[in-house]
């Protein structure tokens, strides 16, 4: 039977896999630490009773409602009371030797039985008498007990097997699901498949990684081994596996085949020289990142880091690592939660950090080690839940997902995904992986095995027309306005200042771009406009005391590929004028022509000084409100002529009186606000000497 189904193709800037089992509802409650736990669905804190240095598990129903948890001794049913046969499940020579296991704990839901549970348990290093590193398991039954579930009777801490490390994850497969396990003195990956036939004693063995011993330092860990103690996780397509080494002090990275539960070694990711440190471990939802926690290092190493397993090397997966923050706990595992975060342990307070967005790259992942809150008195030690993994169920048919058409924007790749947590991707370009850049139009389609059923999946990308363009980079005289061309509806512009105009006014040289959301596409371009500006201003003309000495600075700014000629033959930037005249300068250039200015420097007889001031308000208040030449009292003026000109060269007040005074009308009306030239001719003085100064008046309202 073939069923199609047509979906929305969205480009998202996260995408998590639908089918990864953190997010399922059987992990959406969890108890964890010391009387710490959260509710996913609801995102409050609440108190239990589980008090557990390292190791924690909690299983809710197919709705997310909280059925037990456990720290791998005592099991705890949603009332937050032990199960009556679970209260230790160990005999007393065993009890309480999990709590201080980095993995001590996982539950796994029988295949085919949904009120039935695995619970298996696993004993920690350092416990006395041999008794480290030794697996159990329990079955729970939810009908028991009143509905609130209990030990099925003789089903309580089997043991199966022995000299293993603290590792300990669940892995699906098709009908089943993998326990993973690894062994103390060897790297020797054991997975054991749990099936509709129970729980298969004999397992698949694998030799890969790193052979060794850690040198001694601990007291109590028997022998020193590399392997002892760490946490181990599982990437979301269920290819990868990665753990960490907490006495060797590395981490290592793996390949994992979950149809036949063989791990094969890609290498080591980090090592540090130093006695211990590495210890909690999370992939991101997309598998590209590791994230590693190194916080029992010495203080100099202690870090959480992430590295970059998008890159084809081991060695460049190694440099790729990125410091996202200093530890405030000794040791912390590192757990994706339901809603695609990584939390980790706060520093033992009531607080879980989270790195909130861990499929981007660097910092810009957002760790926060303070991001929630717990119940007051609680924390999370290094205690996190281990994540419930359900077999995946196997379908004979083969689904065929035709997606919605897709337009792309210009000058963009789009990544288009399959469904991930498949296997054996094979695109129409031959491209594996479960998905693809695609940059140009066409047809594309995926095959691939996912849930033990094959898909198909199709989806056609067209072109959107829609164009953004400022014209490449140009030299321009004097100011001018920059004019884009659109192709298509521009729904939004935003130019580099903010401003939102469909042209630009361009004042000075640099770089001027422009974003725009287009027919749906943002788009963006840019120019760098090389303005040539010949403009130079020398100032007013100037007038000296006979009397006085003139030292005068004259300076212009000359422009690239400019040249500059004075009237006195000087060609650089400044000169010194000395001596009252007129000096001029010609600034010339070899695309913008030439501009020529100068400025007058006279020499008068200083028997009475004319004041101009430079701004007056015309406003009404009685103060400052007329504007005309000041002068001493007892100064004779005669022949006087001021005009006013506005900015378009209209004379807006002439007057040949200088006691009348400029009110700040033109034609009866209110002059409006703005900068004003005015001319000034008269004799001044007892020997009438001639005065005549142009300036500019600031008129204010």
């Amino acid at each position: 039977m073939n069923r199609y189904f047509f979906l929305l193709f969205l480009l998202c800037l996260f995408s998590f896999d639908l089918s990864a089992q953190y997010n399922q509802p059987q992990n959406k409650i969890w108890a964890f630490g010391n009387h710490a736990g959260y509710n996913f669905n609801t995102n409050t804190a609440f108190s239990t009773q589980i008090n557990a240095n390292e190791c924690s598990e909690s299983v809710c129903d197919a709705n997310g409602n909280l059925l037990f948890y456990t720290d791998g001794n005592t099991v705890w049913d949603a009332g937050n009371n032990p199960m009556p046969s679970a209260n230790p499940l160990f005999p007393p020579a065993l009890a309480n030797l999990t709590q201080s296991t980095a993995q001590g704990a996982l539950v796994i839901p029988f295949p085919g039985n949904s009120n039935r549970y695995y619970l298996f348990s696993l004993t920690a290093q350092e416990s006395a008498n041999n008794a480290g590193g030794k697996l159990y398991y329990s079955v729970i039954d939810m009908s028991l007990n009143n509905g609130m579930g209990d030990v099925v009777p003789g089903l309580a801490h089997i043991a199966a097997d022995t000299g293993l490390s603290e590792h300990m994850i669940a892995i699906p497969s098709c009908n089943s699901v993998w326990i993973l396990v690894h062994g103390r003195t060897t790297p020797t990956f054991k997975a054991y498949r749990i099936d509709q036939n129970g729980f298969n004693a004999t397992p698949v063995l694998s030799t890969a990684g790193v052979t060794g011993f850690a040198p001694p330092g601990i007291s109590g860990y028997q022998g020193n081994n590399f392997h002892i103690v760490g946490q181990m996780t599982v990437s979301a397509d269920y290819k990868q596996i990665a753990a960490t080494y907490f006495r060797g002090n590395y981490v290592e990275l793996y390949g994992f085949n979950n149809t036949t539960g063989q791990v094969t070694a890609r290498g080591v990711v980090d090592s540090v020289n130093d006695s211990y440190g590495f210890y909690g471990v999370s992939f991101s939802p997309d598998g590209n990142r590791l994230y590693v926690s190194n916080c029992a290092a010495n203080i100099a190493l202690k870090a959480f880091n992430q590295y970059n397993l998008a890159l084809p090397t081991i060695i460049q997966i190694r440099n790729s690592k990125v410091y996202l923050g200093a530890c405030n706990a000794s040791i912390t595992q590192l757990q994706t939660g339901p809603d695609g975060k990584i939390y980790f342990n706060g520093g033992y307070i009531s607080k879980m950090g989270s790195i909130s967005f861990p499929n981007l790259l660097g910092t810009a992942c957002g760790f926060n080690p303070q991001a929630v809150n717990l119940i007051s008195g609680t924390n999370t030690f290094a205690s996190f839940h281990n994540t419930i993994m359900q077999p995946i169920l196997l379908s004979n048919d083969t689904i065929a997902l035709r997606w919605k058409d897709t337009s792309v924007c210009p000058g963009t790749t789009v990544q288009i995904s399959a469904r991930s947590g498949g296997s054996d991707y094979v695109w129409s370009n031959g491209s594996g992986g479960s998905a693809i850049s695609v940059n140009t139009p066409g047809t594309y389609w995926v095959s691939y095995i996912k849930n033990c059923t094959l898909y198909t999946d199709t989806l056609v990308i067209r072109s959107n027309t829609a164009r953004l363009d400022l014209g490449p980079d140009t030299l321009v005289c004097n100011s001018f306005y920059l004019y884009p061309k659109i192709t298509g509806t521009a729904s939004e512009i935003r130019w580099q200042d903010g401003s939102t105009r469909n042209f630009y006014p361009v004042a000075e040289s640099g770089p001027y771009k422009m974003e725009a959301i287009i027919s749906g596409c943002p788009l963006s371009d840019s120019v760098y406009v090389d303005m040539i500006s010949l403009y130079q201003d020398l100032g007013k003309d100037m007038f000296f005391c006979a009397e006085e000495a003139i030292r005068v600075p004259l300076t212009v700014q000359v422009p690239n590929q400019a040249s500059v000629l004075w009237s006195n033959g000087s060609t650089g930037n400044l000169i010194i004028a000395t001596q009252p005249g007129t000096y001029g300068v010609t600034v010339s250039h070899p695309v913008c022509g030439s501009f020529y200015t100068e400025v007058n420097i006279n020499s008068t007889l200083c028997d009475c000084n004319i004041m101009l001031p430079n701004a007056f308000s015309p406003n009404g208040d009685g103060r400052n409100d007329y504007w005309s030449p000041q002068k001493p009292l007892d100064c004779n003026i005669e022949t006087y002529i001021l005009r006013i000109y506005n900015r378009w060269g209209q004379c807006v007040f002439f007057s040949e009186n200088i006691n009348h005074q400029w009110d700040g009308t033109f034609e009866g009306k209110p002059a409006p606000q703005g900068i004003y030239i005015y001319e000034l001719s008269l004799y001044k003085g007892k020997s009438l000497q001639r005065f005549y100064q142009k300036g500019d008046i600031t008129l204010l309202r």
